[in-house]
C-alpha cells in the first residue's frame, strides 16, 4: 500500500513538472489548460474523462468483491486455500493496477478539469482526482473483511485453549476504520503535508502575486519538508491507537536493549491493534521523537526470545541510522540520475534545436522541441525516477538483511550458553540464526502472508530466511551484508557529490 500512496503523489508531482504555468493580464499565474505534455489526452470532453476515470475502477471493485464472495463460500472446503492464494494474488496486485489507472487518469485531463474551476486552492484539487483510487481500495477492504472474520473465528479456539488472549471481532466499520490508519496514516498524512507547504509557497510567490520572492519560497521548501518528516512520529502515534509499553518484564528487558545498543528514544510503545497486526516497527529521526513499537499481537503471539529478536531488529535501523541513509539514497539516486539525465540530452540535442513531432510524424511550428522545459522534464524525470525507484527498493531490501543479521548478532552474544571469547573469534551458530528465521516465520504465519510474497521494500520472508540460513558458521563480527551497505553508503555519498555538481555548479 505504500508504494500506491508514494505512486499517487509522485504521479501528481511529475504530471505538475509537465504542466506549463501562463501568467494572466491581472498579474496573477493559473495553469495552463492546455497542459502538454502532462495530458496525453487534452481533447477529452468532462463526460469522456469521467468514464475514464470511474468505469475501470467500477469493474475491479465489482471484479475483487466477486473474488471475495467466491473464496468465502470455499472457506472450509478442500478448494478453500487455493481459491485464497487466488485472492492473495489479486489482492498484491491491486495497489499497482490502480497506480497504473490513476496515471491514465493524468493522461486523460482528470486533474486539469478540476483545476480549472479549482484556481488558488491548497490540496483540493489532488485529494478530489486521488479519491476514486483510494475509495477502490477502501471498498477491496470491506470485501475482503468477511473472510478476515472467518479466518479470525478460527484462530479463536485456539488462542483460547492456549492461554492467549482473545481480542473481539470486528464489525466491517471497525475493520475499515483500523485499515486507514494503519495503511494510510503512515505515508499519507506527511505526504499531504508537504505537497500543502508546497503548495502554499507556490500561491504565496512571486508568480501568483505573493509576498515571497523566488529564493525564499526555494529556501522555505526544503525546510518545511524537514520539520514535517521530523514531527510525523508525533502524529502517528496517536493515528496508530498506542500507549506507553506497560511496565513489566517486557518493557525492562526492552529498556535494557536500549541500553545495551546506546540507542535513545522517547518512549516504547504498545501498538493497540486488537491483535491484528504481529508487527513492529520505529519511527523517528531524532531521539526527541523517535518511538519503538511493539503491536499487542506481536507480545501476545511471540515468545521472549522471538520478541527480543524482533526489537533488535527494529533497533538495527537505529543504530545503522538506516532512516538518515534511506533519505540520502533517494537524494543521491533522483539528482544524480536527473543531471545526468540532462547532461546527456543537453549533449545530444544541443545544437540541432532537434524537434519533436506530432503523431502524424511532421515537424511545424507548434512542435515541442527537445530545449523545451517541459518536454525536457518529461524525458528526463519519468526514467529517472522509475530507475530510482527500482534502485532504492534494492537498497531498502538489503538493509532489511542487515537488520536480520544485527538481531541474530545480537541473540548470539546474549545466549545464556554464549562462549566466553569475544566476538571476533566466534561465528554465527545455528540456534540464533533459526530464532531470529522462526519469529520471521511466525511474522508471516499470524499475518495470513505467504513466506514467498514479495515485498518492494522488504523482500519476501523467505528469501530473507534464506539469508539468514548462510550464515551459520560465518565470523560473527564481519558480515558480507555490512560490507555492501558501506559500498551502498560510498556510492551514495559520490552520489551527492554528483548531484551537488550538477545543481551547483
Amino acid at each position: 500500500m505504500q508504494v500506491l500512496l508514494l505512486g499517487l503523489f509522485v504521479a501528481v508531482f511529475l504530471h505538475d513538472a509537465t504542466t506549463t504555468v501562463d501568467v494572466v493580464a491581472d498579474g496573477k499565474a493559473v495553469r495552463a489548460a492546455e497542459a502538454l505534455p502532462g495530458d496525453v489526452w487534452p481533447g477529452l470532453s468532462l463526460w469522456s474523462v469521467l468514464l475514464v476515470v470511474l468505469l475501470p475502477k467500477l469493474f475491479i471493485g465489482l471484479s475483487y468483491w466477486l473474488a471475495c464472495r467466491s473464496t468465502h463460500r470455499r472457506l472450509g472446503n478442500a478448494r478453500g486455500q487455493r481459491s485464497l492464494n487466488r485472492l492473495e494474488a489479486m489482492s498484491s496486485a491491486l495497489p499497482l493496477v490502480l497506480l497504473c489507472l490513476f496515471i491514465v487518469d493524468l493522461s486523460a485531463g482528470a486533474l486539469r478539469h478540476l483545476r480549472v474551476p479549482l484556481q488558488h486552492t491548497v490540496l483540493v484539487d489532488e485529494l478530489l482526482i486521488m479519491l476514486p483510487t483510494l475509495l477502490t481500495v477502501v471498498w477491496a477492504w470491506a470485501a475482503y473483511q468477511p473472510i478476515d472474520r472467518r479466518l479470525r473465528e478460527a484462530l479463536i479456539m485456539r488462542d483460547a485453549d492456549a492461554g492467549k488472549p482473545v481480542y473481539p471481532l470486528l464489525p466491517r466499520g471497525a475493520y475499515i476504520a483500523m485499515q486507514l490508519r494503519h495503511q494510510f496514516g503512515l505515508l499519507l498524512l506527511p505526504l499531504l503535508a508537504v505537497f500543502a507547504w508546497s503548495e502554499t509557497l507556490t500561491l504565496l510567490g512571486p508568480n501568483f502575486g505573493g509576498p515571497l520572492s523566488d529564493n525564499a519560497a526555494m529556501a522555505l521548501s526544503p525546510l518545511g519538508v524537514l520539520v514535517i518528516f521530523i514531527g510525523a512520529p508525533l502524529i502517528i502515534r496517536h493515528v496508530w491507537h498506542t500507549r506507553p509499553l506497560p511496565a513489566g518484564e517486557v518493557r525492562d528487558r526492552m529498556v535494557v536493549l536500549c541500553e545495551q545498543h546506546n540507542v535513545r528514544v522517547r518512549e516504547l510503545l504498545l501498538w493497540q491493534t486488537s491483535g491484528r497486526m504481529i508487527n513492529a516497527a520505529v519511527t523517528g529521526l531524532v531521539s526527541k521523537v523517535r518511538y519503538i513499537l511493539l503491536s499487542d499481537g506481536l507480545l501476545d503471539q511471540l515468545g521472549p526470545r522471538e520478541i527480543e529478536a524482533v526489537m533488535a531488529h527494529e533497533l538495527a535501523h537505529v543504530k545503522h541510522k538506516h532512516l538518515i541513509w534511506m533519505a540520502l539514497v533517494v537524494v543521491a539516486l533522483l539528482g544524480s540520475l536527473e543531471g545526468g539525465g540532462y547532461a546527456a540530452l543537453d549533449a545530444w540535442a544541443g545544437p540541432m534545436q532537434t524537434q519533436v513531432s506530432g503523431l502524424s510524424g511532421e515537424a511545424d511550428s507548434t512542435s515541442l522541441t527537445l530545449n523545451d522545459p517541459n518536454v525536457r522534464m518529461a524525458i528526463v524525470s519519468i526514467p529517472a525516477f522509475m530507475a530510482a525507484l527500482l534502485t532504492f527498493g534494492w537498497v531498502s531490501r538489503r538493509i532489511e538483511r542487515q537488520a536480520d543479521v544485527f538481531a541474530v548478532q545480537h541473540l548470539a552474544m546474549n545466549a545464556e550458553d554464549a562462549p566466553a571469547e569475544p566476538p571476533d573469534t566466534r561465528a554465527f551458530d545455528e540456534a540464533s540464526v533459526q530464532t531470529m528465521i522462526h519469529a520471521l516465520q511466525r511474522v508471516s504465519e499470524l499475518n495470513h502472508a505467504p513466506t514467498t510474497r514479495k515485498s518492494w521494500r522488504h523482500g519476501s520472508i523467505a528469501w530473507r530466511q534464506d539469508h539468514l540460513r548462510s550464515l551459520i558458521g560465518q565470523p560473527l563480527d564481519t558480515p558480507a551484508i555490512d560490507r555492501v551497505l558501506l559500498r551502498i553508503k560510498v556510492a551514495t555519498l559520490i552520489g551527492l557529490l554528483i548531484t551537488a555538481s550538477f545543481y551547483f555548479a
